[in-house]
């Protein structure tokens, strides 16, 4: 009447998930729950069973969690405690005492759909109450080291909210952590941001992973990335990082970095970035580069004549498919001894801004600005030559129409000979060529003279340029031919007023002579003015040899009559200048 009692001695069992032995009591009260007090040793247990061991009374969710989610592996040492009233089971609140512990060797855990698996797991699965722990010393997250790693449900037999909780470190090769990424949730968090980036080298995470098994689609993350000189090639055009080094911290669906360590076209750099909404990251950069720094990435002509150092600071944002880059600098500590309007001195600030914007079809726009002196937009298509235009006055360059190089502009003062001395070296590899110039300039030096509030605009023609101006001095247009010596140039003026020669240069520039380069000239002018005298209409024609010029001929029609002639133009300084002139007066005849 008051019920059974069984005494159990070293009972053995065996079957194909596991085999051990057994000892214990089991009391069978009459009207009550049975009170138990039993003790197993289990020395094989094979881990995709154990969620057939499990005590009635665990939740749904959790009996389907474990017997999904611990897929592989075995034990040679599992021990079950289970003493008390069952009426207190699982006794978190006392009255008896509920334990199972597994030595897992070479598990496999699936933890949640969609997530990569943990596999070689080797550590402790824990049943304690109503908790699950695993504590697992070794393991592998795809190619990356895990150890150690705790998963932990805190309440296995509620059913209102089985979380698994999982606060694990790993170690190994940055690329894994990225695969983690691609092969994850996140990956639909992040708009795919990663699946472009590939890196090389070492890193360290620790991660913390929330998991509802009633609502896996709400899984949570957190965590820290530790990373030492590791290389980031971040897809597209853009340029690697280079001995990448410090932390970030990530979240499913955020992540943010301050003060990482970098070389971006081997300068350094600190960076820092966060992600917004759209799957887009926001990283800026910032650093110091010296003149000797920035010779390698510029065109000959331009890396001799810098020098100093300065600041500068990179926007740019990645996207899923495209990404917006903007570099800025005041440019102070760095010296340009280039002609005007771009020469500066060390201690000038003049803000520099070139920033690069994706266009339709993946092209892509460059824009630059330097000061209010000169601004620049290149369009460059994927199939194409680009388009260039450059602006050498305030405001912004205006989108260029036609391949090639166009530019316009409007400026104080310019030194074609000045700029005529700078050899531009090799042409770029772009392909894109001068193929228009529209300036209006208040003082023009060309050929050792001056002209004042002058227009001109050149394009060109065969392998030439054709050239109209048009000014206080001048108008008419001339025409430049290669030769074999030099530049060929035939000018063909409706007025010409002959400038006073224009000092060398501005304080600090360097000038040179056309005629170092000058192959031929022909003048054609219909009014020509020389010292405020009207000479009538001028024709002339030079060409050089090895002491200066030989005037092939020259010709003066005024009112007063018609000079002719022709000569030797010296610029040696020991041999005179010899002319040989005819003079037809309109009413003497010949002298």
């Amino acid at each position: 009447g008051s019920g059974m009692r069984l005494e159990i001695e070293k009972a053995r069992f065996d079957n194909n998930d596991l085999a051990g032995e057994a000892e214990g009591r089991i009391e069978l009260p009459t009207g009550a729950k049975p009170r138990l007090d039993l003790r197993a040793h289990l020395s094989h247990g094979e881990a995709r069973a154990v969620y057939r061991y499990l005590p009635f009374g665990v939740g749904e969710h959790t009996y389907d969690w474990v017997k999904h989610s611990v897929i592989g592996g075995h034990s040679d040492d599992t021990r079950l405690v289970l003493k008390g009233d069952l009426a207190h089971f699982p006794f978190d609140r006392g009255g008896g005492e509920f334990k199972v512990t597994v030595k897992m060797v070479d598990g496999l855990l699936a933890y949640a759909e969609g997530w990569p698996r943990i596999s070689g797991v080797n550590g402790m699965l824990v049943f304690h109450d109503k908790a699950m722990t695993l504590t697992a010393d070794s393991g592998r997250l795809l190619g990356a080291r895990l150890g150690p790693v705790r998963a932990h449900i805190d309440d296995l037999h509620s059913g209102l909210e089985e979380t698994l909780l999982i606060d694990g470190r790993a170690s190994g090769d940055t690329q894994t952590f990225l695969d983690f990424i691609r092969q994850s949730p996140v990956n639909e968090h992040t708009g795919g941001l990663t699946t472009k980036i590939h890196a090389s080298g070492p890193g360290e995470l620790a991660l913390n992973l929330r998991l509802p098994l009633r609502r896996i689609e709400q899984s949570s993350l957190g965590g820290v990335f530790s990373l030492e000189r590791n290389r980031i090639d971040l897809g597209g055009d853009l340029p690697d990082l280079e001995q990448l080094s410090g932390r970030f911290s990530f979240t499913e669906s955020s992540v943010q970095a301050r003060n990482l360590q970098t070389h971006v076209l081997g300068l350094p750099a600190t960076l820092a970035f966060d992600s917004q909404s759209g799957g887009q990251v926001h990283a800026r950069m910032q650093g110091s580069v010296t003149a000797d720094m920035l010779k390698p990435h510029l065109p000959d002509a331009l890396a001799r004549r810098i020098a100093g150092a300065t600041d500068w600071r990179a926007d740019v944002r990645l996207g899923k498919q495209q990404h917006e880059v903007q570099v800025t600098s005041d440019l102070v500590g760095l010296s340009l001894s280039l002609p005007s309007p771009l020469r500066k001195n060390a201690a000038q600030a003049i803000p520099l801004t070139i920033s690069r914007h994706p266009g339709e079809l993946h092209d892509s726009t460059i824009k630059a600005s330097y000061g209010n002196l000169a601004s620049l937009r290149a369009e460059l298509p994927v199939d194409g030559p680009p388009r260039i235009a450059l602006r050498l006055s305030q405001g912004e360059a205006p989108a260029p129409r036609n391949a090639g190089i166009s530019v316009t502009g409007a400026l104080r003062y310019l030194d074609l000979d000045a700029w005529r001395s700078i050899d531009p070296g090799p042409a770029a590899s772009s392909g894109a060529s001068l193929q228009e110039i529209n300036l209006s300039l208040n003082e023009f030096k060309v050929a050792g003279r001056l002209l004042h509030d002058t227009h001109l605009r050149a394009q060109p023609t065969g392998s030439g340029w054709q050239v109209a101006l048009a000014g206080r001095e001048l108008g008419g247009e001339l025409l430049t031919l290669p030769g074999t010596r030099g530049t060929r140039v035939i000018a063909n003026f409706k007025r010409l007023t002959l400038p006073e020669a224009a000092p060398d240069a501005l304080p600090g520039e360097a000038g040179v002579s056309a005629e170092q380069t000058l192959a031929e000239l022909e003048i054609n002018a219909r009014h020509f003015t020389w010292k405020g005298l009207d000479l009538g209409e001028m024709h002339l024609r030079l060409s050089p040899d090895k002491t200066g010029y030989t005037l092939d001929h020259v010709s003066l029609a005024m009112p007063e009559g018609r000079l002719e002639g022709k000569g030797q133009v010296s610029r040696h300084p020991r041999r005179p200048t010899r002319l040989d002139l005819k003079l037809e007066a309109a009413d003497l005849g010949k002298l």
